[in-house]
C-alpha cells in the first residue's frame, strides 16, 4: 500500500517515470569490418554511411568500404540486397549484379524506389523496389559541376540526399561545395553555393559559400538544412522558387502564388515596364503554412512585371 502511495504522489505532482535510455547494437560487431550476412552481431558491415527505413520498417544501409547497399529486416536479419561486397564498379543490373563504389547517401521517394550517392562514381542511382539499380543522374567516372537534363548533369562526390514533399530530390554535392537539385522533371540545378569555390559566407543562392557540405534534411516548414562538415556549421537553405501568375477579369487582377517557408515574410512588388521603379503590391505577409499568394486588382495588364522578395 505504501508503494502504491508513493506512485500516486510522482504523477500528482506532474512526474514520470522512465527507463534508462539504452544504446544497443542491432547489427554487427565493434571494431570488427567484414561483409557477412547474418543476424544481429554475426553480421558484419565496412564503414557504413547513411541509414534509411522503408514503409515496412525494414532498415537499409549503404555499405560505402563493401560498396554496397545493405538490408535490415525488422527481426534483425542482415543481408545484402544489391551490389557485391568489396567489388566496386558502375555496373547496372539486378541485386549482386549491380556494382557501387562507395555509397554514402540514401533516401526514398513516394513510391518505394531508393536513391543512392554513389560517391566515387559521381552518380546518383536508383534502386526500384525488386533491386534493379539503375544510374539516374551524371556520368560514372566524370565528375562535374554541369547542370542540365539526367543524362549531361554532372557531380562530384555526392553526398547525403533528401526529397521534399513534392518530389525533389536535393543532392549535398560535397566537393563541388554546392547543393543541387533534381526537379521532378529530371533537371539538375545547383540551388546554392558556386561550384569549386568553397568558403562560410551566407547570403541569397550564388552569394552564399559551403565547405564540403555532407548531410541534408528537408524541414517540416519547407527549409533545407545542410551539415556544413569543414566550416562546422549547420546551415539553413531557403530553396528557390517559381512563381504561379492567375490572370482573371479581362487582365484586369492577378493572382500569384508561390511555394513558402513557414514563418518566412514575403513581400510582393510590380512595376510596369521593364525599366520601371518596384512598388510594394500590399504590405508583406509571413507565411503561415508551405504556400503563400497575392493578389493584384489594381489594374494588371501584359507591361506588369512581379517578383517577391524574402525578408533576410
Amino acid at each position: 500500500m505504501k508503494k502504491l502511495s508513493v506512485i500516486l504522489l510522482l504523477f500528482a505532482c506532474g512526474l514520470w517515470l522512465r527507463a534508462q535510455d539504452a544504446v544497443t547494437t542491432l547489427a554487427g560487431q565493434a571494431l570488427v569490418s567484414g561483409a557477412a550476412n547474418g543476424s544481429g552481431t554475426n553480421a558484419a558491415f565496412s564503414d557504413p554511411a547513411a541509414i534509411v527505413a522503408d514503409a515496412n520498417g525494414n532498415f537499409f544501409v549503404a555499405d560505402s568500404q563493401n560498396h554496397a547497399i545493405r538490408k535490415i529486416t525488422t527481426n534483425g536479419v542482415v543481408t545484402t540486397f544489391t551490389g557485391s561486397p568489396q567489388v566496386w564498379g558502375s555496373a547496372d543490373g539486378r541485386g549482386t549484379e549491380a556494382q557501387f563504389n562507395g555509397p554514402v547517401g540514401l533516401a526514398f521517394d513516394a513510391h518505394g524506389n531508393l536513391f543512392v550517392s554513389d560517391a566515387n562514381n559521381d552518380t546518383i542511382r536508383q534502386i526500384a523496389p525488386d533491386g534493379t539499380v539503375t544510374t539516374f543522374a551524371g556520368a560514372a567516372g566524370v565528375d562535374g559541376a554541369a547542370d542540365g537534363d539526367l543524362n549531361s548533369a554532372r557531380f562530384r562526390s555526392p553526398a547525403e540526399l533528401a526529397f521534399d514533399r513534392k518530389g525533389n530530390l536535393f543532392v549535398a554535392d560535397s566537393l563541388n561545395q554546392t547543393v543541387r537539385k533534381i526537379s521532378t522533371n529530371g533537371v539538375v540545378s545547383t540551388v546554392s553555393g558556386v561550384a569549386a569555390i568553397y568558403g562560410a559566407a551566407d547570403g541569397l543562392n550564388g552569394a552564399a559559400r559551403f565547405y564540403n557540405p555532407y548531410g541534408l534534411v528537408v524541414r517540416a516548414d519547407g527549409s533545407l538544412l545542410v551539415a556544413d562538415t569543414y566550416n562546422e556549421l549547420v546551415r539553413k537553405v531557403l530553396v528557390p522558387f517559381r512563381l504561379s501568375l492567375q490572370i482573371s477579369g479581362a487582365s484586369t487582377a492577378a493572382t500569384l502564388s508561390w511555394d513558402a517557408v513557414s514563418g518566412q515574410t514575403y513581400q510582393v512588388q510590380f512595376r510596369d515596364g521593364l525599366t520601371g521603379t518596384w512598388t510594394n503590391l500590399g504590405l508583406s505577409a509571413t507565411a503561415t503554412n508551405l504556400n503563400l499568394s497575392a493578389t493584384d486588382n489594381g489594374g494588371a495588364g501584359p507591361q506588369r512585371f512581379y517578383r517577391v522578395l524574402v525578408a533576410p
